[in-house]
């Protein structure tokens, strides 16, 4: 697998197996295997800045709870910066829609894992 596909594999399997898990403790393995380890991970959105798996979780959870019934999907191909291969890290987009939501997420990818995601809603 190229590495332009890894990236994007990652990032719509983070909008699957993190963002769309209905389950805590299945968000977590998810968080677990696609995001750096806590104290090396970030996600900022309009919600608050979040440092380590579980408070990733919760904020998940409290999305899916408030807006129930609503699907996260990929919208377009994610698209890829060029490869800082010194320091072996990506930058890369994924649009998405959550219902009639469109967002994006913006995610910074380093030895394979997601290490920072800062994501916007378009209003």
């Amino acid at each position: 697998m190229s590495s332009e596909q890894a990236v994007s594999k990652l990032l719509q399997d983070n909008l699957v197996l993190v963002f769309s898990e209905t389950s805590h403790e299945k968000r977590l393995q998810g968080l677990h295997r696609l995001w750096s380890p806590n104290g090396d991970c970030l996600f900022i959105d309009h919600f608050g800045v979040f440092k380590n798996h579980n408070d990733i979780s919760i904020l998940v959870g409290t999305l899916l709870d408030k807006f129930v019934g609503k699907v996260f999907s990929v919208r377009g191909s994610v698209q890829i910066l060029a490869y800082d291969e010194e320091n072996d890290i990506q930058i890369a987009r994924l649009l998405w829609t959550f219902g009639d939501i469109l967002g994006e997420d913006v995610a910074t990818i380093a030895q394979g894992r997601i290490q920072k995601m800062y994501t916007f809603i378009d209003e």
